[in-house]
C-alpha cells in the first residue's frame, strides 16, 4: 500500500510540472471554493480527537438503548437471515462493498483527475474534500455510538458466556454500537461524494457515464444498509439515520463549502490568496472499532 501511495505521489509531482503545458480535460471552476489551508489543519484534528475519543472513552457494560421501535421490529423479521452463517456471509459482503464505496472517490480524485488527466490540481481538491467528509462522518459517528450505546439487535442472543469467551462480538465495544450504522453512513458519504463530484466535473467523459456512476454508488450504498439489517447488526432507524448522516457530510457539506460558495467573495482585494495548495498527498489515518 505504501508502495501503490508513493507511485501515485512520483505521478501527480510529474503531472504538476506537465499542468502548465498542456490543456487538461478537467478544469476546477474559478466559481468554485478550493480547499482553504485552514482545512489542513482541521481535518487532521478532527479525524484525530475521533480516534482518540474512541480509544479513551469507556462506556458501561450494559446498554443506554436497548430494544426496537415500533418500526425495527416488523423490518427486522422480514429482513433477518433465518441462520447464523447467512448473517455473516451478510456482514462479510457488506464490509467488502464499504471498502468499495470508501475507496471511490479516492480512486476518482488519484487515478481519473491524478493520472488519466494528469491534473495535480483538480486531483488535490478532490482527494482533500474527501477527506473532510470522512473526518467529520467518522466524528460524528464515533460519538454517537460511544455516548448513546444502543445494543445491537443480536445483543439479544448474547449469553454471559459468549460476552466472555467473544468479546470483540458481545463485549461493550462490538455489542453497543448500533447507533447508527457506520457502513450504512460512510457508504452513503462516500455516494454522496460520487453525486456531488460527477454533478459538476465530466469525471468519466459524458454525462450519461457520470449520471450512472452516481446511481450506482447510491445503488452499492442501500445494498450495504440492508445488507446490515440482514446480518442483524443494525436496526432500520440505525440504518436510516446512517444514510442521512451519510448524505449530509459527502453530498450536502462539499455542495455547500465548495461548489456553491466562494470564501474569496468575503476577502478584501488588497489581501492576497494562495491560487493552489502545494502538492501533496494528505496522510489516511486509518481506525478501528466496528460500524
Amino acid at each position: 500500500m505504501a508502495r501503490a501511495l508513493l507511485v501515485v505521489c512520483l505521478v501527480l509531482a510529474t503531472s504538476s510540472a506537465q499542468a502548465q503545458r498542456r490543456e487538461h480535460r478537467l478544469r476546477w471552476s474559478p466559481d468554485w471554493a478550493r480547499v482553504h489551508p485552514a482545512s489542513y489543519t482541521i481535518t487532521t484534528a478532527v479525524g484525530g480527537a475521533s480516534l482518540i475519543f474512541d480509544h479513551l472513552y469507556v462506556s458501561g457494560p450494559e446498554a443506554q438503548l436497548r430494544g426496537p421501535t415500533v418500526i425495527d421490529a416488523p423490518v427486522r423479521a422480514a429482513l433477518m437471515a433465518s441462520t447464523d452463517e447467512g448473517r455473516d456471509i451478510a456482514g462479510l459482503i457488506s464490509d467488502i462493498l464499504l471498502g468499495t464505496m470508501l475507496a471511490w472517490p479516492v480512486f476518482d480524485a488519484l487515478v481519473i483527475a491524478g493520472i488519466a488527466d494528469t491534473n495535480s490540481d483538480v486531483a488535490w481538491q478532490l482527494t482533500w474534500i474527501t477527506a473532510e467528509s470522512y473526518a467529520l462522518e467518522m466524528l460524528i459517528n464515533t460519538l454517537f455510538k460511544q455516548l448513546v450505546a444502543r445494543e445491537r439487535p443480536f445483543g439479544s442472543r448474547c449469553t454471559l458466556e459468549d460476552r466472555l469467551e467473544n468479546p470483540g462480538r458481545c463485549g461493550p465495544s462490538g455489542r453497543l454500537r448500533s447507533f447508527y450504522s457506520g457502513h450504512s453512513s460512510f457508504s452513503f458519504s462516500a455516494a454522496g461524494q460520487v453525486c456531488v463530484t460527477h454533478l459538476h466535473l465530466p469525471l468519466y467523459g459524458s454525462d450519461a457515464a457520470d449520471g450512472f456512476a452516481c446511481g450506482a454508488a447510491l445503488l452499492v450504498a442501500s445494498t450495504v444498509a440492508i445488507l446490515r439489517m440482514v446480518g442483524d447488526y443494525h436496526y432500520v432507524t440505525d440504518v436510516l439515520v446512517g444514510a442521512l448522516v451519510g448524505l449530509t457530510t459527502g453530498f450536502l457539506m462539499p455542495y455547500l463549502l465548495h461548489y456553491q460558495w466562494d470564501p474569496s467573495d468575503d476577502i478584501p482585494p488588497d489581501i492576497s490568496v494562495p491560487a493552489r495548495a502545494p502538492l501533496s498527498t494528505p496522510v489516511m489515518v486509518g481506525w478501528s472499532g466496528t460500524f
